[in-house]
């Protein structure tokens, strides 16, 4: 594998980033370095190793290394599921009101629907701000036919523009 270092600009080889045996240790030539990738609870972390000039296989044996003491002391981790108190993505309980909310965006903006829990009931307030999230959801996410826009004449809807 070559290495762009001492080349002019015109001779530079671009490559994207090299992996090693490891799916974790990856070599970014951008940026000359050698990249460890984990997971702390939860949360990708990196940790950046030197790969400039001559120490390129010095920062891929350490790059190496340390995974290896990430991995002989458990703690590579793995990455967390998207997470929800209320179950329901955009749906979430306010303390303060006592209500459910729910949330979504039109056109942009966000927009929220508050539903109380001391005129509804906890579960008719939840549902009901589930239905609603759903319901506003689906109307941004429908497929509208769009008309063909033809140059010059307009041709009266139902005739043939063939």
């Amino acid at each position: 594998m070559k290495i762009a270092v001492d080349m002019p600009a015109r001779q530079r080889i671009f490559h994207s980033p090299v992996q090693t045996d490891m799916y974790e240790v990856i070599y970014d030539h951008r940026m000359r370095r050698w990249m460890v990738m984990w997971y702390r609870h939860g949360v990708q972390v990196f940790r950046w190793f030197n790969a400039r000039g001559s120490q390129f296989e010095q920062g891929r044996t350490r790059a190496i290394l340390f995974f290896k003491q990430l991995q002989l002391g458990g703690k590579l981790g793995s990455p967390k599921p998207d997470q929800c108190r209320s179950g329901v993505r955009g749906v979430f309980f306010d303390k303060q009101e006592k209500s459910w909310v729910a949330r979504w965006s039109n056109c942009g903006i966000k927009t929220y629907a508050m539903f109380s829990t001391e005129d509804l009931g906890f579960q008719e307030a939840y549902n009901k701000a589930i239905e609603r999230r759903i319901h506003n959801v689906r109307q941004n996410h429908q497929f509208m036919f769009q008309r063909t826009r033809w140059k010059g004449q307009r041709r009266p809807l139902g005739t043939p523009h063939t």
